[in-house]
C-alpha cells in the first residue's frame, strides 16, 4: 500500500514538472497583444470609412453627371438666337437645315438652333419670306395663327391685329392661336385672320405683289392707306403723324409697282398725297405730318 502511494506521489510531482517545463515561449507582452489588437481594429475601421467616402464619391460623381446631362439638355432646348431688324434694313437668315427666312424692316424672329433637328419651330413678328427645305414639319408661330409646312415656299404677315399667309409653292397648313380654324394652302391661295379673328381664304392671289418687299418694291392693289404709309415708315425709317386721322376703310385705288431704290420716301409720300383726299407735309429729314386737304 505504502508503495502504492509512493508511486502515486511520484506520478504527480511528475506531471507538476512537466507542466513547468511545458511553458511556450510569447515574445510579445499582454500589452503589446492589447495595442496589436486595437492597431488591427483602427485599420479595420479606417477601411471601412474610406470605403464608405468611395461610395459616396460615386453617388456624388453619378449626381453631378445627371446634373451636367439635363444642363446641357436645357441649353440645347432652350437657348435662343433671335434676329431683330431695324426700320429701314431688310435681312437673310440661314437656318440649321439650309432653309432661309427674308425678314422685312421691323421684324423679329426667333428659334432655337441647337435643337432644329428635333423640332424646326420659330417665331415670327412682323412680315417675312420663307425658302423651306424640304423635311419634317417647320413651322411658323405667330401671336395670331401657326403656319406648318414639309418644304415650300410663303409669306407670312403677322403685324398688330393682322395675320396673313400667303403660298407661292407647295402646300401650306394656316391654324389660329387657339386652333380651332384651319386652312390648307396651295400655290397662289391666301389666308387672312381678322382683327375679330376670323379666318378668310382667298384664291387666285398675285405672290408678286403680296411678296413685292422681297424685291425692294412696293406693290399697289387697293390697299388701305395706312396700311400703305404704315409701309412706307418701315422702309425709310421714317415717322409720319397724323394717321389716327385716316379711315381704316380709306382705300388707295391705284394699282402698280414702285421701286424703293428709284424712289426717296418724300416721293412715296408724294405720289401717296396726289391720289388721297389727305395732304403730307415735311417736318424733319425723318418725320411727316398727315392732314386732310382743304377743298
Amino acid at each position: 500500500m505504502k508503495d502504492h502511494i509512493k508511486k502515486g506521489n511520484n506520478e504527480k510531482l511528475g506531471w507538476d514538472n512537466f507542466e513547468d517545463k511545458l511553458q511556450i515561449p510569447y515574445p510579445r507582452s499582454k500589452e503589446q497583444v492589447w495595442a496589436k489588437l486595437e492597431e488591427q481594429l483602427e485599420e479595420q475601421e479606417k477601411s471601412q470609412q474610406k470605403s464608405r467616402v468611395l461610395k459616396l464619391a460615386w453617388y456624388w460623381a453619378a449626381a453631378a453627371m445627371v446634373l451636367i446631362v439635363l444642363g446641357v439638355g436645357s441649353f440645347m432646348r432652350y437657348y435662343t438666337i433671335r434676329v431683330d431688324v431695324p426700320a429701314g434694313e431688310v435681312q437673310v437668315v440661314s437656318l440649321p437645315d439650309g432653309s432661309t427666312v427674308k425678314l422685312n424692316a421691323v421684324s423679329e424672329l426667333a428659334y432655337h438652333p441647337y435643337w432644329w433637328r428635333i423640332n424646326r419651330q420659330l417665331s415670327l413678328t412682323g412680315e417675312a419670306y420663307f425658302e423651306v427645305k424640304k423635311g419634317s414639319r417647320f413651322s411658323v408661330v405667330s401671336a395670331k395663327g401657326i403656319t406648318s409646312v414639309l418644304g415650300t415656299q410663303f409669306n407670312v404677315f403677322a403685324r398688330k391685329e393682322v395675320y396673313r399667309v400667303t403660298c407661292l409653292s407647295g402646300k401650306v397648313r394656316v391654324t389660329d392661336a387657339h386652333k380651332e380654324q384651319e386652312v390648307l394652302l396651295e400655290a397662289n391661295q391666301q389666308a387672312v385672320l381678322d382683327g375679330q379673328g376670323k379666318m378668310n381664304y382667298e384664291e387666285l392671289v398675285q405672290f408678286s405683289d403680296e411678296a413685292a418687299w422681297v424685291n425692294n418694291e412696293f406693290a399697289f392693289r387697293k390697299q388701305s392707306l395706312v396700311e400703305l404709309l404704315e409701309e412706307v415708315e418701315r422702309a425709310y425709317d421714317v415717322e409720319i403723324e397724323g394717321k389716327e386721322l385716316i379711315a381704316a376703310n380709306n382705300i388707295v385705288l391705284l394699282s402698280g409697282r414702285l421701286n424703293r431704290n428709284e424712289l426717296t420716301a418724300d416721293q412715296v409720300l408724294e405720289l401717296l398725297s396726289q391720289i388721297s383726299v389727305f395732304k403730307i407735309e415735311k417736318i424733319d429729314s425723318r418725320k411727316y405730318r398727315i392732314f386732310p386737304k382743304k377743298n
